[in-house]
């Protein structure tokens, strides 16, 4: 269930547009971490 707060897509746009999270480590936060989880 989402947080009431979420700001989501918002919040995916903020974390792409990063420049100190290298591209890899954004990959695996916004993808392949929930691929794994769900075995997709």
């Amino acid at each position: 269930m989402p947080h009431w707060d979420c700001e989501f897509p918002a919040n995916l746009r903020h974390t792409q547009k990063r420049s100190d999270i290298s591209d890899e480590t954004k990959n695996k936060l916004l993808y392949d971490n929930a691929k794994a989880l769900y075995a997709i």
